[in-house]
């Protein structure tokens, strides 16, 4: 399950994800399960599969609760402020709602290379237009 290569002079050990996901939260499983529920607060699937990835190898699981939080910030702020902003009221929109859980919640920008926090596209044409952009043939 994992894999040893050697270099002139160190030896590095490559453990498979599922490995590396219990020798780091292995101690807190019983802390984990001691708040009875662990709550997704985002519908992204990327996000589900990673915490699935995490959470599996420990035996526990997940439920998830998508926020309905507006993400209707300011976007003149800092870009990591803003997410950390953001990610922080879908928590405790669904904390509220579950308060002996243990919610996890986060958020995703695109910044342009000005600084300017992008708004998730509108649509297939905004999104070519946003990528364009970004590649600087706007």
């Amino acid at each position: 399950s994992f894999l040893r290569r050697q270099g002139e002079d160190q030896e590095e050990v490559l453990l498979s994800t599922s490995e590396k996901s219990e020798m780091l939260l292995a101690p807190l499983k019983p802390a984990l399960a001691a708040f009875g529920s662990l709550i997704l607060a985002s519908g992204s699937p990327r996000r589900k599969e990673l915490l699935g990835m995490m959470l599996e190898p420990l035996g526990l699981g997940y439920e998830v609760q998508v926020s309905t939080f507006a993400e209707d910030l300011p976007k003149d702020q800092e870009p990591g402020a803003y997410v950390a902003e953001t990610a922080r009221r879908k928590g405790m929109e669904v904390f509220e709602a579950r308060p002996r859980a243990l919610v996890i919640a986060a958020d995703t920008v695109v910044v342009d290379p000005t600084g300017t926090i992008l708004e998730k596209p509108a649509d297939d044409d905004d999104a070519a237009a946003m990528l364009a952009s970004l590649a600087g043939k706007d």
